[in-house]
This record gives C-alpha cells, sequence and structure tokens, in this order.
C-alpha cells in the first residue's frame, strides 16, 4: 500500500479520513476551501497536487495521495511524532511548532486520532 511504502501508519489515515470527512469523497469544509477524503485544503497544497498528478481533490485516490504527500514531509521521512504530525495536519505546521515551543506536546484532535487508531486497528485485528 502506499502508507507501507512512505513508512505512514495507515491505522493514523484512516482515523484521519473518518475524523475529517466520515469516510465521504465529496465532503468539504472551511467554506468549501478543504476537500474529499482528507480534506486538503487546496490552495495550501497546490505544488502537492501537481507533483502528485493530482488535479480534483474529489478523486478518492487522488485525495488520499495529496494527504500522504503532506503526512510524509510532516513526518520527517519516517522519524515519525504523530502528534506533532496530526497537529500540523490539523493547525499548520507553525502552530503546532509554537505549540511544541510552549511544552504543549499534544491536543485534543491528536489525542483523539491516535485514540481511534488504536481502536480501528484491534476491530480489525480481532
Amino acid at each position: 500500500s502506499s502508507c507501507q511504502e512512505k513508512g505512514i501508519d495507515y491505522y493514523v489515515v484512516v482515523a484521519l479520513i473518518e475524523r475529517g470527512s466520515k469516510y465521504q469523497w465529496d465532503a468539504s469544509g472551511d467554506n468549501g476551501n478543504s476537500k474529499g477524503y482528507m480534506q486538503i485544503y487546496e490552495k495550501w497544497h497546490l505544488d502537492r497536487m501537481e507533483e502528485e498528478g493530482v488535479t480534483d481533490l474529489y478523486n478518492p485516490y487522488g485525495n488520499i495521495r495529496v494527504g500522504l504527500n503532506f503526512i510524509y514531509e510532516l513526518s520527517d521521512a519516517g522519524e515519525t511524532n504523530y502528534h506533532y504530525v496530526l497537529m500540523s495536519y490539523n493547525m499548520g505546521e507553525s502552530r503546532a511548532k509554537e505549540f511544541f515551543a510552549k511544552g504543549i506536546y499534544s491536543t485534543e484532535y491528536s489525542t483523539e486520532i491516535l485514540q481511534r487508531a488504536l481502536e480501528i486497528q484491534q476491530e480489525i485485528q480481532e
């Protein structure tokens, strides 16, 4: 899978999609700016879309490719602190860095997604 290739935790991605879009490929948020499964905020990711050859963020496969590209970049190609990754994904990397500088290493958002990722993993493995 694309997750394995990039060393990204599959269950974290599933939990993020569930939280972001409830698995609705055509979901939109932020006044229509955040699109699709992984709620990609289009104007911040135009270069990434081009890099992945994605023109339509409502295409599920393209949406996930762009989202994984972003997570991979945030995770320093494998050195992954998922709280940092998820905080950056949710609020932007500069704000996440500000939180970390103040000694705040998780948010309700990052904690809930990581908790849900564990639940999904347990459900699948039962």
